[in-house]
């Protein structure tokens, strides 16, 4: 009986605390940072651009010009919508590329690419570390992907 009542005594000092209530919180964030935040990532890219195509067809365009253009991709994820994406790879001189595809209306996808020579998490991005002419390059093989599609 002693036994439960200490038990009882630290479950409640605990939830007074507010312990349980961060743990509660932290474990509803990080479902939230697994989510695909395609908005958040298009607010930091380096290069935009839209394509008159669905998503579906500009998703595999993106796929395809990744493995032409030697890109090492490490994740791709898809939102639960599946109407907006993020890739994300690297290269021999580049840290980062990410690719954000993310439907406008069912015939216009907007691009957002992001290509950084360097990229530390909490460092400033100077001009030398981002690459526009590559993010360039990146955006016109998958515009020409998708007319090779249709």
């Amino acid at each position: 009986m002693r036994r439960k009542g200490i038990i009882l005594l630290i479950s409640a000092v605990f939830l007074l605390s507010g312990c349980a209530g961060m743990d509660l919180l932290l474990t509803a964030g990080s479902a939230a940072l697994t989510a695909v935040d395609v908005k958040g990532a298009m607010k930091s890219v380096d290069y935009r651009g839209t394509i008159k195509a669905e998503f579906g067809q500009v998703w595999k365009a993106a796929l395809a010009t990744t493995k032409e253009m030697g890109i090492e991709v490490a994740k791709e994820t898809l939102n639960e919508g599946k109407n907006g994406g993020i890739i994300t790879g690297k290269t021999g001189t580049h840290q980062k590329i990410q690719i954000i595809v993310a439907a406008t209306t069912s015939a216009i996808t907007s691009i957002g690419i992001k290509a950084r020579k360097r990229e530390m998490f909490n460092m400033p991005i100077s001009a030398a570390d981002v690459d526009i002419p590559f993010a360039s390059m990146i955006f016109n093989g998958i515009t020409k992907g998708c007319q090779e599609i249709t």
